[in-house]
């Protein structure tokens, strides 16, 4: 497998395919929002004034109200400070989740995706701390799907699982975490993958009563998973009625049956 490498590709060369990638990836969204998204973030990149992804995230808040334009912003900005070389800042933003938002804007489109998969060395950042996160356990096992690294997938996606039907901080992530052990054991047992949706949507749900400049990133996050997995039961040709749960239309409605 050749992986790409930062100096594949210019920013412009890269920029240009990413935004394209985009349009194609999220066509239920309206396009103007996505390049407005790009162009701001592009804008603020080419005159320096970006110092950490949370600026952006405040960067304009009526123009950034949606969690996933929230999450793009953060992610054009980790995008084109590691393709510009920087590889201290893009390693550097755990707080912001950045490499789980990376992750999953890559997994809709499963060849980019294992071209880009390294350019986080998750494990290298497996600290006390973060082996208690959840999201970054999740971007890990991303990774691994995205690689395709079934050993690892299995191993770790048991663990996380036991986590989040134990542990009070891990519940909201417990639908998640079983819909990618479906995809992982390649199911296709509609009812348990409806029940793991259901537990998904609640978890959705129950984030969105939140708040702030944080709940907003974590929205986006939620926003990002979502689609992600809808993407891959798509591509397994698994058809699910998402009509039934309490998943945003504006966010599903892609995938609603006819």
């Amino acid at each position: 497998m050749k992986f790409m490498k930062v100096e594949d590709y210019s920013i412009e060369e890269y920029s240009k395919l990413e935004k394209k990638r985009l349009q194609e990836t999220y066509a239920d969204i309206e396009q103007n929002k996505v390049i407005l998204a790009y162009k701001l973030v592009t804008l603020s990149s080419q005159e320096k004034k970006i110092a950490h992804c949370d600026l952006i995230i405040n960067r304009d808040v009526e123009k950034f109200r949606s969690g996933l334009l929230r999450s793009l912003a953060a992610k054009f900005a980790i995008y084109e400070r590691y393709v510009d070389g920087d590889l201290d800042y893009a390693r550097g933003i755990s707080h912001l989740d950045g490499f789980l938002i990376f992750d999953c804007m890559l997994i809709g489109k499963k060849s980019l995706s294992k071209k880009m998969a390294t350019y986080f060395n998750l494990e290298d950042r497996f600290t006390k701390s973060e082996a208690n996160n959840p999201a970054f356990r999740m971007g890990l096992l991303l990774k691994y799907y995205i690689l395709e690294d079934a050993k690892n997938s299995r191993s770790e996606l048991q663990q996380c699982i036991n986590y989040a039907t134990s542990k009070s901080s891990w519940k909201n992530y417990a639908g998640y975490f079983k819909l990618l052990k479906l995809l992982v054991e390649e199911s296709r047992d509609l009812a348990v993958i409806s029940e793991a949706l259901g537990d998904a949507a609640d978890s959705f749900k129950k984030l969105k009563k939140g708040s702030g400049v944080f709940s907003g990133l974590l929205e986006g996050m939620y926003d990002l998973w979502t689609i992600a997995f809808l993407n891959l039961f798509k591509e397994n040709g698994i058809d699910v009625d998402l009509g039934k749960y309490d998943f945003p239309k504006e966010l599903v409605s892609g995938y609603l049956s006819e």
